[in-house]
């Protein structure tokens, strides 16, 4: 692993204004992404996973702002080709911008359908990212759209390049969607639960060409889902999120085997295992993510856990505590190891 991460995150604040005020989707993310590793973001809905990914290409929608925080670059540092660049504090017309987004990082986003834009065909979007971030002309890029096609498993791919997403099955359209990510060769791909809604034998397709493509140019994946099945399948690290925060960082093997934060445990509770849950219901997380517009005092989940300790997860926000080479936000860890300095501001 690189000494240095190819992404840092750092204290990132991200809102929503409203009616009603100021939503903090994300509030207070610290992430690293290394070169050839998978990160996989994990959560609930409604914790803040994919607007985290957006905020560190700022493709925020509506009134979305990132108040706070720092999204370095150093891909183009390890690369030896340039210096390290924090992301948000760079002009919406700087060239960086334009190169990191598409080129240096890909993005797939969730649901495909809607994603990509219904009155161009799958050719004629891949031609257009193809000449903006490779400099090739009209016809070599559509040769190079209908390899890239073929790459990701699309059949008949000199016909399907002037097929429009309407014309194409959900699984089609996630892998016209990662063949557009793709199509530049990109350092970090995120993939921003690709296999939503997609039926089991597609989703294992799509996984195992993530996948094979990782290994192939050697890319860093941040890999975000509430499946821990694919957690487990694809992931090197894990971040786990709730509320905007990110509760627990540690190794997939760490986690699974010995996870921390009572919301992990939880988690991990509710994963129904063959042959052991059967005739028996799963365990459930009472409750549901509160609205981030009223967040509990203290810890955000301690009116959904069962370890909570009154007086204090009520009243105090969590420190943030180093166990070796994982981070947990708890308090039952406080006198386990040294508590990462500012990590409850």
């Amino acid at each position: 692993m690189d000494q240095r991460p190819l992404l840092e995150i750092s204290g990132l604040h991200t809102g929503f204004d409203t009616f009603d005020g100021k939503v903090r989707a994300v509030d207070g993310v610290d992430l690293e992404v290394h070169a050839g590793r998978t990160l996989c973001v994990v959560g609930e809905s409604g914790c803040g996973k994919s607007v985290t990914a957006r905020s560190i290409l700022r493709l925020l929608e509506g009134t979305g702002t990132v108040d706070a925080g720092t999204v370095t670059w150093n891909g183009d540092n390890i690369a030896g080709t340039g210096e390290s660049f924090d992301v948000l504090s760079l002009e919406a017309g700087d060239k960086r911008l334009q190169k990191l987004r598409g080129g240096d990082v890909g993005m797939i986003f969730q649901e495909p359908a809607a994603s990509l834009l219904p009155l161009r065909t799958i050719g004629a979007q891949l031609i257009e990212t193809l000449r903006i971030h490779t400099g090739l002309d009209k016809k070599a890029a559509r040769a190079r759209a209908i390899e890239l096609l073929d790459s990701v498993g699309i059949p008949d791919p000199h016909r399907r390049v002037d097929a429009y997403p309407f014309q194409l099955s959900g699984g089609m359209c996630q892998r016209a969607m990662i063949a557009i990510a793709l199509c530049a060769n990109p350092t970090l791909l995120i993939a921003d639960e690709p296999t939503t809604a997609l039926d089991v034998t597609t989703q294992a397709r799509i996984l195992d060409l993530i996948r094979s493509l990782q290994a192939e140019h050697h890319m860093a994946v941040m890999f975000i889902t509430h499946d821990l099945g694919v957690v487990a399948e694809l992931a090197d690290e894990v971040a786990v999120m709730y509320l905007g925060r990110v509760v627990e960082r540690a190794s997939v093997e760490e986690l699974f085997a010995d996870p921390k934060h009572p919301y992990t445990k939880a988690l991990l509770a509710s994963v129904p295992v063959l042959g052991r849950d059967r005739g028996r219901d799963l365990p459930t997380i009472p409750g549901t993510v509160p609205n981030p517009l009223h967040r509990p005092r203290g810890c955000s989940f301690h009116p959904r856990c069962a370890e909570a300790i009154a007086g204090t997860c009520d009243v105090d926000a969590p420190p943030e505590v180093r166990l070796g080479s994982r981070t947990v936000e708890c308090v039952l860890y406080e006198s386990f190891e040294d508590t990462v300095e500012g990590a409850s501001a």
